[in-house]
Parts: C-alpha cells; sequence; structure tokens
C-alpha cells in the first residue's frame, strides 16, 4: 500500500532549512548542529499522535546519548503543545507550523486530513536528519493511523549516527 501522502524528500536529501517556534516561545531552525528525530504529527486532538509522541518520549534519553535530540513539527498553536507536552510527560520541543507552510516544504499537506473538519493537516512521517540535514533515514506510514515503533525510531538513528558522512 503507498502512503496517502508521499514526502518527495528521500534519504540523501538536504531537507528545506526552516524556523518555527517552539511551545515556550523560543524559535528553533533545522538543520542544526545535531542529529534530529524530526516528526510531523498532525495535532494534539489525534489518539495515534498522542501514542506516538509517548512513544518517542521512551526513546528520549537514547536519543540525546546518541548525541540526538527529538523534534516534533504540528499545526497546533504554542500553547496547545505546550499542553499536550504537559499531558504526556514530554522532554522534547514541538514546534508549530500553523500555515503549514514547513508541511509544504516537505510536500506532507494531507488535504482535507481531518475529516471531521475538513482542515489540512500534516500527513504523519518521519526523518532521521544528520547534523548536516541531510535525511539519513524516512519513516512514511501508510496510513495516518500507522505509526513506526520507538525501537523502529531510535534504530534509524543508530544506525544514522554511525554512517559514513
Amino acid at each position: 500500500m503507498m502512503p496517502t501522502v508521499e514526502s518527495p524528500i528521500n534519504v540523501g536529501d538536504t531537507i528545506p532549512a526552516f524556523t518555527l517556534a517552539a511551545q515556550d516561545g523560543s524559535l528553533r531552525s533545522l538543520p542544526s548542529d545535531k542529529p534530529t528525530v524530526l516528526v510531523f504529527f498532525r495535532g494534539q486532538w489525534c489518539p495515534y499522535c498522542r501514542w506516538e509522541l509517548t512513544g518517542l518520549q521512551t526513546i528520549n534519553r537514547g536519543v540525546s546519548d546518541l548525541g540526538g535530540q527529538i523534534i516534533g513539527v504540528s499545526p497546533d498553536t504554542g500553547a496547545e503543545s505546550e499542553e499536550l507536552r504537559q499531558k504526556l510527560s514530554l522532554a522534547f520541543p514541538i514546534l508549530s507550523d500553523p500555515d503549514l507552510a514547513v508541511t509544504d516544504s516537505f510536500g506532507l499537506r494531507h488535504v482535507g486530513g481531518r475529516a471531521a473538519t475538513g482542515e489540512d493537516k500534516p500527513f504523519p512521517t518521519t526523518f532521521i536528519v544528520d547534523a548536516q540535514g541531510m535525511v539519513r533515514a524516512k519513516i512514511e506510514n501508510d496510513t495516518y493511523r500507522d505509526r513506526p515503533s520507538p525501537k523502529e525510531v531510535l534504530a534509524a538513528l543508530k544506525e544514522a549516527v554511525s554512517a559514513p558522512v
């Protein structure tokens, strides 16, 4: 089965540079100087997203031990993202992409992705990006319900940081 939305950004490509506000209002830019697990998700209202983020929190220490970071991107406001971080006890930042500009730069807009409202949302996708901004792994889902396991994400990061540049 092919993903509902497939990003044109592939392994070996450099990600589009961007800066977005985190839940605390600080600005975060990528690429950064460390390997990154970059997770696009639909929003705080999505139970599959909450499940995925909770799973990612379980590997946050392992990601840090590898010199990396986890960063979430959603269309939620900073306040909604902070509420989600508190509710799920997340230690990693969630960046706000309210107009889906960064989502669009990654080719991940899911038109009508929230069936209840018809709103466009990001299609859930995970990128493992090295410190130079090169995509080392891309984990796409067949549907918005499918998500990678934390173990799969951590294994992809381990492989990425051990790969020659």
